[in-house]
């Protein structure tokens, strides 16, 4: 057992503020673990907050540090944002973990052109994206008629056709399965989402 001193000074409180924050970052993900472990082992052992840490050697307290950004990390995983696509409900829920924090009204694919099912992750991201039709190739460039809107989310493809979220010129057709299979979204929606979202946000897409 060590008896930690009670006292703290002002260098110490501004240790123990550098490595909460470096804690902080690794579990954001701006900072990898062994990167916010060798940001503090870097100072001098001397430099080590008493009041938080022993006295040990710097390895020993690198250790501490990334063992606690460790179970850090393991909350941010519990955490991760997740996507739950219902075709049936034509609705997409927003999960942070188990917890729903957004749920979006939208349109899906018609008969025919049936959105697919199954688990998929984001794989693509574009603002102001240009459309070609499925059939004639016809290219539509950005713009307020172009019918992807400002946003797409790619998400599933066969090696030549993709589908993904994105939004419309027409928000009247939310709650419809009319698209050619992907999933349309009120504008000012598919904008809060893809602000939320990154590359390999895991997609479940539901019958």
């Amino acid at each position: 057992m060590v008896t930690l001193t009670p006292t703290t000074t002002t260098k110490e409180r501004r240790q123990s503020l550098f490595w909460r924050i470096a804690l902080l970052l690794s579990a954001a993900g701006v900072l990898s673990t062994t990167t916010a472990a060798q940001a503090i082992s870097d100072q001098p052992a001397s430099d080590w907050p008493t009041s938080n840490w022993p006295t040990e050697s710097t390895a020993t307290a690198t250790q501490a540090l990334s063992a606690r950004a460790g179970n850090l990390d393991q909350g941010a995983q519990v955490f991760a944002l997740n996507l739950v696509l219902s075709l049936s409900a034509r609705r997409l829920s927003v999960y942070r973990g188990e917890m729903l924090v957004a749920s979006y009204e939208v349109a899906v694919g018609r008969e025919g052109w049936q959105t697919p099912t199954g688990d998929f992750s984001v794989f693509q991201k574009l603002t102001d994206p240009t459309w070609e039709h499925p059939m004639t190739g016809e290219r539509v460039p950005p713009g307020p008629g172009n019918p992807l809107g400002t946003r797409w989310i790619g998400f599933w493809s066969d090696g030549t056709n993709v589908i993904g979220f994105h939004g419309t010129p027409d928000e009247s057709v939310m709650g419809s399965a009319v698209s050619h299979g992907c999933v349309r979204m009120r504008n000012v929606d598919i904008l809060a989402l893809y602000e939320q979202v990154g590359l390999e946000t895991p997609v479940s897409v539901l019958p």
